[in-house]
């Protein structure tokens, strides 16, 4: 399936030999937690888990800064994926299959968990925390809840009952034991809105007086917790 790089390409295309003013596209908000096709998940755009925090689905992995640092079985099992990332697109380009976006984020998710054993440097340290600082709570949150989704399952109704509660005593001690997987997901969330402003600045450097328009989505998945502030998916686009 595409990703932001494409996106960003796309942009720059018709920026460039069209004199394209937009781009506008499908709602990229977060999808519900969970297992992708399982119980309480839902693979439409239009009933996201938030309407805040963009779906890393999307992300183009190569392009993540980390990846070029991967050594050892990290880089070999990374190559392993994109071999068969390569099969999946061959598949859909070549031989008529149907795009499988579950079998996409299997993948992509593998890579990514390598990917987050990368210690970050000291500039893109300071990104990160810049970001995590003006998210604030509601990233944490959101983080949390995936963290939860992946030892409860995605419906929170069938989670012990003081879990249910985000600012519960209970919910707070499972996030210090889960922080791992909490910052997993708060960094995916800065990935994916790094690679949405790049490929807004890619837009504007093509010569598009607005770039990027996203497409909102009016609610969210009714098992939503928590959803977020009606606003775009990329804080910068």
């Amino acid at each position: 399936m595409g990703d932001l790089g494409d996106l960003a390409e796309l942009a720059a295309w018709s920026g460039h030999a069209l004199n394209t003013g937009f781009v506008q596209v499908n709602p990229l908000h977060a999808a519900v937690p969970g297992v992708p096709g399982g119980p309480g998940s839902d693979p439409s755009p239009y009933r996201p888990s938030s309407r805040r925090f963009p779906d890393p689905v999307h992300l183009r992995v190569e392009a993540v800064p980390e990846y070029a640092r991967l050594t050892g079985e990290a880089r070999e099992r990374a190559e392993d994926l994109r071999r068969r990332a390569g099969a999946l697109r061959e598949g859909v380009l070549r031989q008529g299959e149907l795009i499988d976006r579950d079998a996409v984020w299997a993948l992509k998710r593998a890579a990514l968990e390598l990917l987050h054993e990368v210690p970050l440097g000291p500039g893109r340290s300071a990104e990160y925390h810049a970001f995590l600082a003006e998210q604030g709570p509601a990233l944490e949150d959101h983080a949390t809840w995936y963290a939860l989704a992946e030892v409860h399952g995605s419906d929170w109704h069938s989670w012990p009952a003081a879990l249910r509660d985000p600012a519960s005593p209970a919910t707070a001690r499972a996030r210090r034991e889960l922080m791992d997987r909490v910052d997993f997901h708060c960094r995916l969330a800065w990935l994916t809105d790094a690679q949405l402003a790049a490929a807004q600045r890619t837009a504007r450097e093509a010569g598009m007086d607005i770039g990027l328009v996203h497409d909102l989505a009016v609610g969210v998945h009714p098992g939503a917790p928590t959803p977020g502030p009606s606003r775009t998916t990329s804080r910068r686009a």
